[in-house]
Order: C-alpha cells, then sequence, then structure tokens
C-alpha cells in the first residue's frame, strides 16, 4: 500500500519515486533519531519493506511511515497544483479507506484522519465524540486548539505522558479561548474567562 501511494499518477506531476523514498527516509530517520537503511542503495524502496518485516514489532515505526507517505504524496501534488484538493482525490480517498479497514479488521486500534494517524481505542466513542470534535477543531476559528492537540497525540504516540498532559492542558485553554472570541465574550487573555 506505501508503494501505492506514492506511485500514484497525477496529471501536474511527473513521478520521481526514488526521491520521494529519500524525502520519506530523512522526515523518518529524524524522527526515530537515527538512521537505518544504506542511503547509497539503488533498491531503496525494497530496503523499507526489509525493514518493516525485520522490525515488525516497531509498529509504530510502520505507522510514522504510513502517516508520512500520505502527507508526502498530498504535499506534493499541493506544490505542483494549486487547485488540489485531499478531497477531490480519489485514488489516496480510496487507499486511505482500505487503511482503515485493514486497521479496523486487524484489530489495530488506529485509523488515518485529517492528516494523522490516530488511536481508536473504542468505536463508538471515536464515532460520536472524538470524531465529531475532530472536524470542529479542524475549523479556522480553532486553528490554535488543533495545533494543541496535535503535539498531545504525538506526544502521546510517542509515550511522552508529562509532555502529553501539558498539551492537552493547552489545547483546552485554547479551545476555551476560541470559544470565548467565537462568542465575543470578554476575558483576560493571561488568566482566562472572565466569570460574572
Amino acid at each position: 500500500m506505501l508503494k501505492n501511494l506514492l506511485e500514484i499518477k497525477h496529471e501536474y506531476y511527473s513521478n520521481d519515486n526514488k526521491s520521494l523514498w529519500i524525502s520519506i527516509y530523512e522526515i523518518v530517520s529524524r524522527e526515530w533519531g537515527k538512521k537505518f537503511l544504506n542511503s547509497n542503495s539503488l533498491n531503496f524502496i525494497d530496503q523499507f519493506e526489509s525493514y518493516i518485516v525485520k522490525y515488525d514489532n516497531k509498529y509504530e515505526h510502520v505507522l510514522d511511515l504510513i502517516e508520512c507517505v500520505i502527507n508526502i504524496r498530498t504535499a506534493s501534488f499541493s506544490n505542483v497544483n494549486p487547485f488540489y484538493e485531499f478531497k477531490n482525490d480519489k485514488i489516496l480517498i480510496e487507499l486511505i479507506k482500505e487503511l482503515n479497514t485493514r486497521f479496523l479488521y486487524a484489530s489495530a486500534g488506529y485509523q488515518y484522519e485529517n492528516g494523522e494517524i490516530i488511536r481508536i481505542d473504542h468505536q463508538y466513542v471515536h464515532k460520536e465524540i472524538v470524531k465529531p470534535a475532530l472536524e470542529i477543531i479542524h475549523n479556522q476559528a480553532f486553528e490554535k486548539v488543533n495545533e494543541d492537540y496535535s503535539n498531545a497525540h504525538k506526544h502521546y504516540r510517542n509515550q511522552y505522558i508529562k509532555d502529553c498532559i501539558v498539551a492537552c492542558n493547552r489545547a483546552f485553554e485554547s479551545l476555551l479561548k476560541s470559544i470565548c472570541n467565537e462568542c465575543e465574550w470578554e476575558y483576560d487573555p493571561k488568566t482566562g474567562p472572565v466569570i460574572s
């Protein structure tokens, strides 16, 4: 599936798969804090596959790779075509649907949504609470909330629990401030809403 994501043709894009794989390699190496492949090898894609098969217990690395590949593909289309919109990219959307279906059938507990792989602990809670909340915070009025929440989620995935809690608190504070701004309620930017 990762290969398929990078082999999608686009009318404005001349495909150079090796350079995309090298970009992905650089990003994930920085994320993981180590170089893990021989970057001089001609068979770069097969090295990724071998790494995934050899270290199949490092599922976080596979999740990082999937997220990175989808985001790089979306970014590459956006760079060459200013009219590109993810929601109209039927091939990419179908591949993401397939990925999420495979996650579901494998009971992996993850799903790709809104530019990142998120953990799903319970389907009902995710469908009824998490998904609508994610849709709301992607509204421009909640841009800071989305940024803080994304940071919290990254810390959670990397098991930096203290940093995750701090980022969650920041997201909650940003949410309160955004609500106050939307409703035109007075508040002190340093201390928060004025309760009367």
